[in-house]
């Protein structure tokens, strides 16, 4: 049947449709057509449906002319001509012949129809077909008597006179089979003007550029896009896509392909290289019988390719963010769907029509999800894993932005929720997880070799180091992607693993860090060198400084725990090291300090010296940062006299001394601190000898800072051979220090009494207990008077807290006056206990010989005579009817204890022999002639009394 006459067969069928038919294919129509209208760029879409429908009528070359001087489009390809079932199926609305199962791009039927979204008029030029579409076709009989508005989309008429050699020029060359000619724009040039843009200008939101033939099924295609204007046609672009090999796979199941994409432009040449991944999957049954399925023509598939495509230069896989906005393919790209991946994805996805977005919620579509997933995450993990050049470059698998649309979003959350379960990253012990792995800084890699780090000793808390090639690959790929999704991959999984130059330098204390300072402690092992620490002032100046150049006051601190060498070879970090300082620096800071130059210089020969062949490389760091940065804000060091101004001394001296020799402080309490646990004499005695005599006259201006430095730190040796905190010591001879011989004169009194049955009580065994007095005769060779003072500035004798030592000297008046009162009842032949448990009493005792009871109330001072009243821990009734009786079998004593710390004196008042209205309440004011008639006993004296 020729072409003219099927034309005739088809127009005569409508003709024979009863009018439901009719109108039921029209409604169908004008949905299609809003369907493409609603996808936002309609002249996009056409171009991208037939160029669909070349590739599926096997083309290897598509031309499109857009032909300005007769305000129309043409659309070339050199693919198989239409057949009487092709021509068939193009006058119908969803129906196709294509065998699915042959990996066609297209075969629901309604692509054709996206030129009627742009243009009111299209011709066919194909083998025996010369037929145009456009209003006018509907027969007169139809369009008289209904409403019959898109009918004419479907309704072909032959176009005679191109059955004649008229229209062969149509054809254009020989090569080309097949024109489609749209004319009628519905926006008239301005609908050339937007094509023109979409095919030609880089800018345009929907631009098309090469990579929109990445995933179609041919190997090779050439697409050329010219302009007609004034009687000549200029060709502006064409791009082509090669396939330039195939790969063997480490995996029997998935195809690798190498493919080259070229765009020629009128100016110059663009070409880009590709890995394409391939894998064929069976659709199960299930989905097959899917009534949406059938809807989709897709019941009778069995088997679908899903893909991955990557950017590639020299062999190095480039992280990319789509074709504009497209990146997720359905052959070919899917509108507006940015996928957040760094490479292209491919599978059979249903769109709606228009390709304005995948469906929803229906079976096909959520089982190629879910098996692009599996194909990701384990298929193509795999094969880079396989791959000898690949397997470096396995963190471009990771998205690098959660994607907005509702189904690629699920797509992207089960690759992350499974890639984290993934032994990923490429280590010094094979591939292990992102978690379980750590990136090291540049500078440890260029520093040290695959080997070292290979044998790097095993910590808990240190993970397996990540290989160097990942090192390079994932700072390339960071280099590579803009900030915010750089950001984005930072935030999500490099920052598990990365250790910065900032963490390993600035080591903290708390157990976070633990990791970091195994790292660095393991380092060291191998790079205790000048050369490392070279290599890393070079990194910080060239690498860090350069790009943080506003930040130079926040790097102060982590240049400060810089490890560096100093003279002694011991490892140090750089604020615990010293430039030499120069004579004229010492001479101006004795003089500011008012100390001799000898004993400053004896001070700095405890400050490490950092190694002479460093020196330069600091003062290099300090010019690159700036001088007027350089420390003056953290320093601990003495600085060379480059930096020795008048403005900088002052401010150096005034605010930084303490600084600077804090350290060396610290350094001298740890050797304290060795010494006595090893229990060494002689080292004590130097190292406080030291601190005494070196340190204290220089620092002892800066008590606070020194207390804060030295307090609960400094040890001393104590009369009871132990060493204990300065804080808790009281000194011997001090003002308040007679105290020890007023306990020593308590302690040899009541071991002279212990045959007697008198025992010390609780109270002052525990206070005795407290009070612990420097050996003074222990260190000797060091000058004593500046040892006390030392002592005091530190603390003893409580003085780091007023309130405690005013509690503590009330503690001693009260326990001590009790007890001299015991012993002096003791030798005046009394059986001594404490106060009666019926009552308040301080002591009651018993004679020995006259049976009489003494109740005694004890009022303790350090004052030298007692004034005033004394308030009574007994109760007052007690103490009236004890007045009131006064026989000789019960006597109530006041025992008044004067000047108790240094040298007590005992007043003892008899209660019978006062006034009755002496007592008050709970006061009894004792008038001034009682205490002046009352002979005080001196404490001392009673050592001649025998006991009882």
């Amino acid at each position: 049947m020729s072409g003219a006459v099927h034309v005739k067969e088809i127009l005569e069928g409508y003709l024979r449709s009863d009018i439901r038919t009719l109108e039921s294919l029209d409604g169908a129509l004008n949905e299609t057509l809003m369907n493409f209208l609603r996808s936002g760029a309609p002249e996009r879409q056409f171009i991208l449906e037939y160029l669909q429908n070349a590739i599926d009528a096997g083309s290897k070359n598509v031309k499109i002319v857009l032909d300005y001087d007769n305000v129309r489009i043409l659309v070339y390809n050199d693919g198989t001509e239409f057949n009487h079932d092709d021509f068939e199926s193009f006058c119908k609305i969803a129906r196709s012949r294509k065998d699915p199962n042959k990996m066609l791009i297209g075969y629901i039927g309604i692509g054709a129809k996206s030129a009627f979204a742009i243009a009111r008029k299209l011709e066919l030029h194909s083998g025996e077909y010369h037929v145009t579409f456009e209003e006018s076709n509907i027969p007169e009989e139809l369009s008289k008597n209904y409403n019959l508005k898109y009918l004419w989309m479907i309704v072909p008429r032959t176009k005679d006179e191109c059955y004649s050699s008229s229209c062969r020029y149509l054809m254009n060359t020989a090569s080309f089979r097949t024109v489609f000619v749209l004319e009628n724009l519905t926006k008239d040039k301005e609908t050339l003007e937007i094509i023109h843009r979409t095919l030609l200008d880089y800018n345009y939101e929907y631009f098309l550029d090469a990579r929109t033939l990445l995933f179609i099924p041919v190997h090779n295609i050439k697409v050329e896009i010219c302009i007609f204007k004034n009687g000549v046609e200029k060709c502006l672009r064409r791009i082509e896509k090669f396939h330039e090999k195939e790969i063997q796979s480490g995996i029997p199941h998935l195809r690798k392909v190498v493919v080259k994409l070229r765009e020629i432009l009128s100016d110059r040449e663009e070409t880009e290289d590709w890995l394409i991944i391939l894998k064929e999957v069976e659709v199960p049954e299930n989905i097959r019988r899917d009534p949406i399925t059938a809807i989709f023509k897709r019941e009778n598939v069995v088997r679908r390719l899903v893909g991955i495509a990557f950017k590639t230069e020299n062999d190095k896989l480039i992280p990319t963010k789509g074709v504009v906005k497209f990146s997720i393919f359905s052959y070919m790209p899917i509108r507006e769907i940015e996928s957040g991946f760094n490479y292209l994805l491919h599978a059979d996805f249903l769109t709606d029509p228009g390709r304005g977005g995948i469906i929803e919620n229906i079976a096909w579509n959520e089982w190629l999800r879910n098996e692009l997933v599996k194909f990701l995450v384990d298929d193509v993990l795999e094969e880079f894993k396989h791959d000898d050049i690949l397997k470096y470059q396995t963190m471009i698998l990771i998205p690098h932005t959660s994607p907005t649309d509702p189904f690629i979003y699920k797509l992207y959350s089960e690759i992350m929720k499974n890639i984290k379960e993934k032994d990923l990253v490429m280590t010094y012990d094979g591939f292990k997880r992102v978690t379980t792995t750590t990136l090291l800084p540049k500078i440890v890699y260029q520093v040290l070799t695959d080997e070292q780090l290979c044998s790097l000793p095993k910590d808990p808390y240190v993970k397996s180091i990540a290989h160097r090639r990942v090192y390079d690959y994932i700072v390339e790929m960071l280099n590579l992607l803009p900030q915010n999704a750089r950001n984005v991959l930072l935030s999500s999984y490099i920052s598990y693993m990365y250790l910065g130059l900032r963490k390993i330098i600035e080591i903290g204390d708390d157990d976070t860090y633990k990791g970091v300072k195994s790292i660095y402690q393991i380092l060291w092992q191998y790079s205790k060198s000048k050369d490392f620490i070279k290599n890393m002032i070079e990194f910080i100046m060239n690498d860090y400084l350069e790009k943080n150049a506003a930040t130079v006051y926040s790097i102060n601190k982590m240049l400060s725990n810089l490890m560096v060498l100093s003279i002694k070879g011991e490892v140090k970090k750089l604020k615990d090291v010293s430039i030499v300082p120069t004579s004229k620096l010492v001479a101006y800071l004795a003089k500011v300090l008012s100390i001799d130059e000898s004993k400053l210089r004896e001070l700095l020969q405890d400050i490490p010296i950092i190694e002479e062949d460093l020196i330069g490389y600091i003062v290099k760091l300090c010019d690159s940062m700036g001088r007027a940065h350089c420390w003056l804000d953290t320093t601990r060091y003495l600085i060379v006299e480059a930096f020795a101004d008048e403005r900088f001394l002052q401010n150096f001296v005034s605010e930084k001394l303490f600084e600077v020799l804090k350290h060396v402080l610290e350094e001298k309490i740890a050797q304290l601190e060795k010494a006595i646990e090893q229990n060494d004499e002689l080292q004590i005695r130097d190292v406080m000898k030291r601190l005494v005599e070196v340190y204290y006259p220089i620092l002892k201006t800066r008590k606070d800072k020194l207390r804060e430095v030295l307090k609960d730190k400094v040890k001393v040796k104590v009369l009871d051979d132990g060493f204990i905190e300065v804080s808790r010591v009281m000194l011997p001879e001090s003002d308040w220090h007679s105290l020890k011989n007023v306990l020593e004169t308590i302690d040899q009194e009541q071991n002279k009494l212990v045959n007697t049955g008198f025992h010390p009580s609780t109270d002052y065994e525990k206070l005795r207990s407290e009070i612990k007095f420097v050996d003074l005769e222990f260190y000797q060779g060091v000058n004593i008077e500046l040892l006390k003072q030392f002592l005091l500035d530190l603390g003893a004798e409580f003085r780091d807290s007023e309130q405690r030592f005013i509690e503590f000297k009330k503690r001693i008046s009260e326990v001590l006056s009790v007890e001299i009162a015991r012993v002096w009842l003791a030798k005046s032949g009394y059986f001594v206990s404490s106060g009666s448990a019926k009552s308040g009493w301080d002591i009651t005792a018993m004679h020995k010989s006259e049976s009489s009871i003494a109740r005694v109330e004890v009022k303790g001072t350090t004052d030298k005579e007692y004034r005033g009243s004394i308030a009574l821990r007994c109760d007052a009734k007690e103490f009236i009817d004890c007045r009131e009786k006064c026989d000789k079998n019960e006597k109530c004593l006041i025992i008044i204890v004067e000047n108790v710390a240094k040298d007590p004196q005992i007043r003892v008042i008899n209660i019978c022999e006062l006034p009755k209205e002496i007592v008050e309440k709970y006061r009894i004011e004792l008038p001034n002639d009682v205490l002046e008639h009352t002979k005080p006993i001196r404490f001392n004296e009673l050592r001649g009394i025998q006991p009882y």
